[in-house]
């Protein structure tokens, strides 16, 4: 089987194989990292926002009432 891959190798590079071989691999993965810290904050923060502003569920149970003793 590797002498399949090995039959026709080239060892000079070819212009697509030179741009991957330039790719900046650790700066790409740090700005996806990035990138997926800031969406999960603000994922984080507005999930906190909107649950300030729902009705607790002990306050939608009780009945109407039981809030004028």
């Amino acid at each position: 089987m590797t002498d399949d891959l090995r039959k026709d190798h080239d060892p000079r590079p070819n212009a697509e194989e030179r741009a991957w071989m330039d790719a900046d691999f650790f700066g790409t993965v740090s700005r996806l990292i990035l990138v997926a810290g800031i969406a999960i904050m603000l994922g984080v923060s507005g999930s906190v926002l909107l649950e300030r502003y729902a009705a607790s569920p002990v306050m939608a149970s009780a009945p109407a009432d039981s809030a004028s003793r």
